[in-house]
């Protein structure tokens, strides 16, 4: 049904290609997962994790303008120098009430209901994120040690505590259910191997 399929143009990527594949899903304050719509995800939901991808982006008024996409094994370029190069007047509050820089490093994970065949995509930039999202990877990383590069984690997605200098909050966490084999075909390729 695939063979030669084909949805790019010559001024537009396909949509296979953008960093966004599926739904985007964020992991609220509140410990919660929920889809752009902001409906809550169900907590039973078991999701394939086929790839993970970094990028650092430059943002404008709550939109990236720039993107750049890591290399497997590149590493993030230092942030600061890179803000430094922009003016005052592009850099925005954070959270904590400090001015920070445009650039931000942030990592992707992309998921496959196996159910459905629906995907997601769950983008972040925090700290308790990116522990979250090298967990995952630390975890796949050891078990394909043993197992072979065709196996991909299904995952439920939770929260677990996290201390933090503002007390104790809820941060994201992909709960490892089980363990799925491809066949020879390479059913569910990953976008990027999770390295």
């Amino acid at each position: 049904m695939s063979d030669g399929f084909q949805d790019a143009g010559e001024d537009f990527d396909a949509p296979a290609n953008r960093l966004i594949q599926g739904e985007l899903i964020k992991f609220t304050n509140t410990g919660t997962w929920v889809a752009r719509s902001g409906e809550e995800l169900s907590g039973t939901l078991e999701l394939v994790a086929v790839g993970t991808t970094r990028v650092v982006q430059r943002w404008n008024d709550g939109r990236p303008i720039e993107t750049r996409v890591l290399q497997p094994g590149e590493k993030f370029p230092n942030l600061e120098e890179l803000n430094a190069t922009v003016p005052r007047s592009e850099w925005r509050e954070g959270p904590d009430g400090k001015l920070r820089g445009p650039w931000e490093a942030q990592y992707l994970v992309y998921l496959h209901n196996p159910e459905t065949a629906e995907r997601f995509t769950y983008p972040t930039g925090t700290i308790g994120g990116g522990i979250a999202v090298r967990d995952l990877i630390c975890r796949v990383i050891w078990k394909r040690k043993f197992c072979g590069e065709q196996v991909f984690a299904v995952v439920g997605l939770s929260a677990v505590p996290w201390k933090t200098r503002y007390g104790t909050r809820p941060r994201p966490h992909f709960e490892i259910k089980r363990w799925e084999g491809l066949n020879s075909d390479g059913a569910l390729p990953p976008t990027e191997p999770l390295a």
